[in-house]
Parts: structure tokens; sequence; C-alpha cells
């Protein structure tokens, strides 16, 4: 019956057999490495979530991982993150700029504010003053933080 008696057909069954063990065996250590890789997978997640409790701000790129992603604050879309360094001298030059703005609104308005309670200024005069000086750091906050390299 199907050639059962046939030395080759013998042959032919032993060598299925045999890679069939061996289908068996590469099966069972994918299993063992893949519990390996999700064991270490979530050691790295707990120690990440214990990093981020001591930092500021967590950083992630978009192609990370996908529990990075979860875990951070800002997620950048960028490919490497060589982009941080652009990020954080954007921040800094932002930071030098509102404190910039701030010093010359609260000055420029407190000056406007002394003078018409001295009566130097009339009120519509130091109303103009005080929307021009408005527009003026809106319009200086407009321009780009970084020179075009």
């Amino acid at each position: 019956m199907f050639g059962a008696g046939k030395p080759e057909t013998k042959g032919w069954f032993q060598q299925q057999t045999g890679r069939i063990e061996q289908l068996r065996a590469l099966r069972e250590e994918y299993a063992a490495a893949e519990q390996a890789a999700f064991a270490a997978l979530q050691q790295q997640a707990a120690a990440w979530e214990e990093q981020a409790g001591k930092a500021n701000v967590g950083i992630a790129i978009s192609d990370g991982a996908a529990i990075a992603r979860e875990i951070a604050d800002i997620t950048i879309a960028a490919d490497d993150l060589h982009e941080l360094v652009s990020l954080r001298r954007i921040a800094g030059k932002l930071t030098v700029r509102i404190r910039s703005n701030y010093r010359f609104v609260m000055g420029f308005n407190g000056s406007l504010i002394a003078l018409g309670a001295f009566g130097v200024l009339p009120p519509a005069t130091s109303a103009m003053l005080h929307n021009l000086s408005t527009l003026g750091v809106s319009l200086r906050s407009m321009t780009n933080l970084l020179e075009p390299s």
C-alpha cells in the first residue's frame, strides 16, 4: 500500500520525521528565546519606569519601542535623538526671548503708568504707546529663534 515496503519510501519517511523533530526543537528553542526576550523587556521597562520618576521629561523617537513612546512625555518625529540638540537650543533661545520681552513690557508699561500718574502723559497717549509696544513685542516674537544654517 503506497509503497510501504520500498526502502526509498522508508528513507523518505525517516527523513521527514527527522525534519519534524528539528522543527519541534527549533520551536522550543524559539519559545525559550521569546520568553527570555520578554523577560528582558519587562526588566527594561521597569528600569525605564524607575528612571522616568527621576527625570524631568521623558523623550522618545517615533521609531523607537512602543513602551518608550508610551511612557515618554515628548515623542520626537525625527530619525534619531540628535534633534534634541536643536530642541535644546530653541528652548534656550525661547527662554531668553521670553525673559527679554517680560523685562521690556514691565519696564515700559511701568514707566507709562508712572508718567500717567504724574500727569506727564495723557491717558490717550499712554494707551496708544501701550498698544504700540504690545504690537512691537508681538512682531519681534515672530522672528526666527535660530539663524538659518
